[in-house]
């Protein structure tokens, strides 16, 4: 069967391809319909409404590792793919089912290419606007014992990631990457990520949801377990924003952004 795509799956297929498009297929799943599979018995149709209160049984399945998960799928179609038998569906808004079923294991789209699971605290990050997507993204505090320098071996699936993402985002002037070592703190050196952005002076953006959104695709291209930080660079304040400018090369700025992205539409990436 072949699968009519609707924007979810756009969405899931650019993500597949390309993590720096992952915050904005996040965004555009809690504002989507999902599908679940529908009780035994009932004739193939779409439920439109489920709610809390419904006295309706969502069934979990077992994945490839023994762990206990709720299936949902991005279309009608996907579901149908991947069920033996025809199967009464219902539909129900993500957001409502991720809160619905707080606390489970999540599996979008199981078997097929844009399977993806969301844990338990996976979910609860998607639903909480005010908390970090990386619990080990921290913003670093300027010091004058800190010491700043340029990584050996950089992370150069991160770093073609966030290039993309932030070729999509003119606010962002510059970004850069460190290792930095504070010795009365860390063992040893971590890497640290600096985000040039400019004054939001006309209310245009979230800085705090700008943050988030590089959060997240740092966290699908960077080695597992690799700790991080990130701060926000301003120029003349001091510290170790400023360290950044004097000491570290942009591995992107905005004019290289904008022949990026300009390279991107011609087809040629």
């Amino acid at each position: 069967m072949q699968i009519e795509e609707n924007e979810l799956e756009r969405a899931l297929q650019r993500t597949v391809k390309e993590p720096a498009h992952r915050p904005e297929c996040y965004r555009i799943l809690l504002q989507s319909t999902v599908f679940l599979q529908g009780p035994p018995g009932r004739t193939a149709k779409v439920y439109t409404t489920l709610a809390a209160s419904d006295n309706i049984q969502i069934k979990s399945w077992r994945n490839d590792d023994g762990l206990s998960v709720i299936p949902f799928f991005s279309s009608p179609e996907a579901l149908q793919q991947v069920c033996e038998h025809e199967a009464s569906i219902m539909a129900v808004p993500a957001k409502a089912l991720f809160e619905i079923t707080r606390g489970a294991y999540m599996l979008l789209n199981p078997r097929l290419s844009t399977e993806k699971v969301f844990p338990p605290h996976e979910i609860e990050t998607l639903l909480l606007d005010n908390v970090d997507w990386l619990t080990t993204l921290n913003v670093a505090e300027s010091s004058s014992k800190i010491l700043l320098g340029p990584p050996k071996d950089p992370p150069a699936a991160m770093l073609e990631s966030l290039i993309r993402f932030f070729s999509q985002h003119g606010h962002v002037i510059a970004a850069y990457l460190a290792l930095v070592h504070n010795p009365s703190q860390d063992k040893k050196p971590h890497l640290i990520v600096g985000i040039e952005i400019e004054d939001d002076v006309k209310g245009e953006y979230d800085f705090d949801q700008l943050f988030r959104e590089i959060a997240t695709v740092i966290q699908h291209t960077l080695p597992k377990d690799e700790p991080i930080n990130m701060v926000r660079v301003v120029r003349g304040n001091g510290g170790l924003g400023q360290d950044f400018v004097d000491k570290v090369k942009p591995f992107y700025e905005r004019t290289w952004g904008s022949k990026f992205q300009a390279f991107l539409d011609s087809g040629h990436a």
